[in-house]
């Protein structure tokens, strides 16, 4: 799409050098069908996120990962994404500590 073209064009540092036919790959072998429910780890300020809501339908939901102190889902805010799918976003270092502090209640006691 053009979004990845312009990015990587201009920006290419902020996409870790993904080209757009490197994307088009990931998608194709995602196997994306309209309804998925997606889980997605990526740091690309947003481009896999809104590549692979681009494919979902309403029906579809993508559940992201971000790893640091705050989301930079700036290019996935730029995609025209109107009545699509639900997207959630997760710090995964504040689920691993959740994830943690269970484990050792459950096997502690």
């Amino acid at each position: 799409n053009y979004l990845s073209k312009f990015y990587y064009q201009k920006f290419p540092h902020k996409i870790y050098y993904i080209r757009p036919d490197g994307l088009a790959q990931v998608l194709y072998f995602a196997f994306l069908a309209h309804n998925s429910r997606v889980i997605l780890f990526e740091s690309t300020q947003g481009l896999i996120a809104g590549s692979v809501l681009e494919r979902l339908s309403p029906s579809g939901s993508l559940l992201q990962f971000y790893q640091g102190a705050t989301l930079s889902n700036r290019i996935c805010s730029e995609f025209p994404l109107m009545g699509k799918s639900a997207h959630w976003t997760y710090d995964i270092e504040s689920c691993l500590e959740i994830a943690l502090d269970n484990h050792g209640k459950t096997f502690d006691s």
